[in-house]
């Protein structure tokens, strides 16, 4: 008969464990993490573009450099991507007027490849007709081959 003597013990500690967890943990809030890039469009841009962004905003000047070589980025601090969206002329002067540079936009395939300014980034990612931001693909070519 073990077992049935067992059980109230068995419960007390249940019981006691569950105040702890409660007291303990039901009283810490959860708050984003400071200087991070926790906005919807984040969830639009690439992870070496959020790291770009991040870098940006936690050192407040313009001289970002990519560590990883993913991401060009000229001196003045614009950023060569590759925009997966709906190519509709309002995006393409939003683009402009954020201060970045349209170099090529093919509609029927959904693409953009722009330089944008890494503080203008987001707030052009947060356009609906944008769909996802990420680098620029490199060219890549075989020698020897024509």
């Amino acid at each position: 008969m073990a077992g049935p003597q067992k059980l109230p013990r068995l419960l007390c500690v249940l019981v006691f464990v569950s105040v702890i967890n409660v007291n303990h943990f039901g009283n810490q809030t959860s708050s984003p993490p400071t200087g991070k890039v926790a906005t919807a469009a984040a969830k639009k841009l690439s992870t070496p573009l959020l790291a770009i962004v991040e870098q940006y905003r936690t050192s407040g000047n313009r001289s970002v450099q990519d560590k990883r070589g993913e991401v060009d980025i000229d001196a003045k601090g614009n950023v060569l991507v590759d925009l997966r969206a709906q190519v509709t002329e309002e995006l393409l002067m939003v683009i402009q007027a954020a201060g970045g540079t349209v170099i090529s936009k093919f509609p029927a395939y959904e693409s953009i490849r722009a330089r944008i300014p890494i503080d203008k980034m987001e707030s052009i990612a947060e356009r609906p007709e944008v769909k996802f931001i990420r680098p620029a693909e490199r060219a890549i070519t075989r020698p020897g081959s024509r």
